[in-house]
């Protein structure tokens, strides 16, 4: 929220909050899949442990010079760059963990539970956080987020767990790398959902960069009001994740995944073309209890249909997403420059409900062939 902000204040152009979107996921397109081979050679949780201390001593260099008023634009794009490259590594291996920690007939509720701790986060955070900027500035909420990785490194050093023993023999990461995109193009019940995903993603997802402009120049809000445009849909996937934790496993996971978009997207057209602050929040609020039990779905899918030796791969594949959500804030941080960012958000929202039926027709066209597995 911090940095948003940040550069938002420094340059008042959406067009460049796009660009600091895209410059900390790209690193998922260029490396993500490379990560996901990494993540399958290597003790997972020794990993994070590494992905982790790179992103605190990052968050000190941030704050050190925002605190000392020497941050450029420029300086926020390289930061952000690192924060990419060492959270590339950081997702994969956390989302390949969780079925090492829960037996098989939990595994959707493991990742209905892991989604409902980060979406709690995510509804603290902007909340705190519309607080603390207008008390402490944006220098005070970076060395908060400095100071938190100890909690984060506290908790994987307490961790124990036994990696299971693999008896593959390495061979070159190209070699591996084409073997997990083909387990994942031989298998519908995980392109349909990877896709799906990277649909959302790079069309839908990325109008919370444009928050902002919404709070400012559509609501005409001021920063706390921000903070709970951000708040919103974190509060609504957290509902909806301890709904999905508790219900457990259920069939038609490819059903859920569809409706799931298409309410996403109705909401964030009422979003769009919103200019009340109250039913903006409730827009926003089911946006996020879509996007969760979409995205909880279309993982936990993916985790069943996997084999833990490609599961790295798998799921590298799968968040390359948010290399995917990059690219979205960057053209729709434009398209909000050009024509302003109710547009903006409407033809993105459009976009991905045009393309998930897309997705839907070829896979089932292709099961009538037989040229998928299930």
């Amino acid at each position: 929220m911090a940095q948003s902000w940040l550069v938002f204040q420094l340059t008042g152009s959406a067009t460049k909050l796009g660009v600091v979107g895209f410059c900390q996921l790209v690193p998922r397109l260029v490396l993500g899949a490379v990560g996901g081979v990494i993540v399958d050679r290597v003790d997972r949780r020794r990993l994070l442990v590494y992905t982790q201390t790179a992103a605190m001593l990052q968050s000190i260099v941030f704050w050190a010079l925002v605190v000392t008023h020497r941050i450029t634009f420029g300086e926020i794009i390289l930061l952000t760059i690192t924060l990419g490259v060492a959270d590339t590594l950081n997702l994969t291996a956390r989302h390949a963990l969780i079925p090492l920690l829960v037996p098989p007939s939990e595994l959707q509720a493991g990742v209905a539970l892991n989604s409902a701790g980060m979406n709690l986060t995510q509804v603290i955070g902007p909340s705190l956080g519309g607080v603390l900027i207008g008390l402490v500035g944006v220098a005070g909420c970076l060395a908060l987020n400095a100071i938190s990785f100890l909690g984060i490194l506290a908790a994987l050093l307490a961790m124990r767990w036994r990696p299971r023993p693999t008896d593959r023999a390495p061979r070159s990461m190209s070699h591996e790398l084409a073997e997990g995109l083909g387990y994942v193009r031989r298998r519908e019940a995980l392109w349909v959902p990877i896709l799906v995903a990277y649909g959302v993603a790079a069309l839908a997802m990325a109008y919370s960069r444009l928050l902002p402009v919404f709070a400012t120049d559509v609501l005409h809000a001021g920063v706390r009001e921000y903070g709970w445009l951000l708040a919103a849909p974190g509060l609504g996937a957290l509902l909806a994740s301890l709904v999905v934790a508790g219900r457990g496993r259920r069939a038609g996971a490819q059903r859920r995944v569809y409706i799931a978009v298409v309410t996403l997207v109705a909401a964030l057209c009422v979003f769009a073309m919103s200019r009340s602050l109250p039913l903006s929040l409730a827009a926003l609020a089911i946006v996020g209890a879509a996007q969760m039990v979409f995205r909880t779905t279309a993982l936990a899918a993916c985790h069943e249909a996997v084999e833990d030796s490609h599961r790295g791969r798998v799921l590298s594949i799968f968040l390359l997403d948010y290399g995917l959500w990059s690219f979205g804030t960057l053209w729709l941080g434009v398209l909000c420059d050009r024509h302003g960012p109710r547009y903006a958000v409407l033809v993105g929202a459009l976009s991905c409900l045009a393309v998930t039926v897309a997705i839907a027709a070829v896979a089932r066209a292709r099961r009538r062939r037989g040229l998928s597995l299930r």
